[in-house]
């Protein structure tokens, strides 16, 4: 017996067994092997990261047969013609993200293909090459039954790797991809329908081509639902759109600048993630995710004001007085107590910061304002990280949700900073739901 959906991946490896035959035989897995079954409908199931659960027996439906069965627990089933070994490497993943359609809704497009008007680029949105991979947008959709037009349109993805990767290590390039469009939304995407190929999509024509046999495998992962986006999010504060050539060109440009920046920028993508998830949320989690995205934001780290020279002759200075006052102190614990010296205070840092993303006379929000609320999540920071914020009012509530805010808005403005948005995508950045959730708060 098998059951595999996203929520839930477990196999049942059952034998039965004639009683006289004084038979009892389990099936013996090893947890650090993956485990392959046949389906009924004659498909491989390749399962990894497995926990076997304890055996049973129960008697079957007459006196002379036994059920001898072993529980496995997977989180992770390959699905397809054929096995997948662990020496088996990944060229090519394929995936839909639900709700991303809207971001690429390119109106004159889509009417051409529902009229039949095509060619062999009609359903490609975008392709573009990365350090690490090719990385594909291309639509989907249903023929019609009538007619060369097609219904039903929705969006897919590709990524090809330049070199293949064994399973497992293509989640992190999956996962960052994600977040690019999860970030330009304001709501973490999941994806769906995912599938995996030993083949380049050049390989994959050619084996079509030369009606070669084909393996194509889906991939299901035990993983937790996310929520739906919510009912007031609006795609038009979005600074990635794709309802134009333009808008694309320059989509893709800052697609493969946050993909290539992936070793200085893979922890604040992590974190970014994180305040994500939590959006229904006002809590001290929440605020310490977003405290901890800002200190991951490679630009927002604080600048030195002064030297380690500086330090080393204050640190002198005071064990000689101590020292001459009786006081034998350690030279380490007062470089220790003087080293944040020489970085700049919250206020300057904060001041910095803001003036790079904030308008200088904004109707709703003043830049001073804005650094106030920051500088109070600083001393919230540590209520928060030991568990101490507890929220006893209305007042206390709106209070937490507007520093909250304060930081996701200003984290979310400097992760887009430096990327190349085209005039027109910047102006969408303070229509986006983390700044405006700070600039309606109260």
């Amino acid at each position: 017996m098998a059951n595999a959906t996203p929520a839930h991946l477990n196999m049942i490896l059952a034998k039965f067994w004639r009683q006289y035959t004084h038979l009892m035989i389990f099936p013996h897995v090893k947890e650090d092997q993956p485990v392959f079954i046949l389906s009924e409908k004659l498909k491989v199931i390749s399962l990894y990261n497995n926990i076997i659960g304890g055996p049973g027996r129960r008697n079957g439906p007459n006196a002379q047969t036994t059920a001898f069965w072993l529980p496995i627990y997977s989180n992770c089933a390959i699905i397809g013609t054929n096995e997948w070994i662990p020496t088996d490497r990944i060229r090519r993943v394929n995936f839909r993200m639900p709700n991303a359609m809207r971001m690429f809704w390119n109106g004159e497009k889509l009417r051409s293909l529902s009229q039949g008007r095509r060619t062999e680029e009609s359903f490609e949105i975008f392709s573009v090459t990365a350090s690490l991979a090719n990385l594909r947008a291309y639509y989907t959709a249903r023929g019609m039954a009538w007619g060369d037009g097609y219904t039903d349109f929705d969006c897919g993805f590709e990524i090809e790797f330049h070199d293949a990767v064994p399973l497992g290590e293509h989640l992190e390039y999956l996962s960052i991809l994600k977040w690019f469009f999860s970030g330009c939304l304001g709501f973490l995407l999941d994806d769906t329908d995912r599938k995996i190929s030993r083949q380049t999509q050049e390989e994959f024509i050619a084996s079509v081509e030369s009606h070669a046999e084909i393996h194509e495998h889906h991939e299901i992962r035990l993983g937790h639902p996310l929520d739906d986006p919510p009912s007031h999010i609006s795609f038009h504060g979005s600074p990635a759109w794709g309802n134009s050539s333009d808008e694309i060109s320059n989509l893709t440009k800052c697609l493969v600048a946050w993909m290539d920046r992936l070793d200085d920028w893979k922890n604040t993508y992590v974190h970014m993630a994180g305040c994500l998830r939590m959006h229904r949320e006002i809590s001290s989690e929440r605020l310490l995710s977003a405290c901890k995205w800002l200190e991951r934001i490679p630009t927002a780290i604080p600048e030195l004001v002064t030297d380690n020279l500086v330090v080393e002759a204050m640190a002198g200075a005071a064990r000689v007085a101590g020292v001459e006052n009786g006081l034998n102190v350690d030279l380490g614990r007062i470089r220790g107590i003087l080293k944040p010296l020489i970085k700049e205070s919250h206020d300057a840092r904060f001041r910095r910061l803001v003036s790079l993303v904030w308008p200088n006379n904004h109707v709703s929000k003043s830049r001073d304002e804005f650094v106030a609320e920051l500088k109070r999540s600083q001393g919230l920071r540590g209520e928060a990280a030991h568990n101490h914020i507890e929220v006893r009012s209305q007042e206390e509530f709106a209070d937490l949700a507007r520093v909250i805010h304060a930081v996701e808005a200003l984290c979310f403005l400097l992760t887009m900073r430096d990327l190349p948005w085209s005039d027109k995508a910047r102006g969408r950045l303070m229509g986006h739901p983390m700044t405006q959730n700070y600039i309606h708060s109260v």
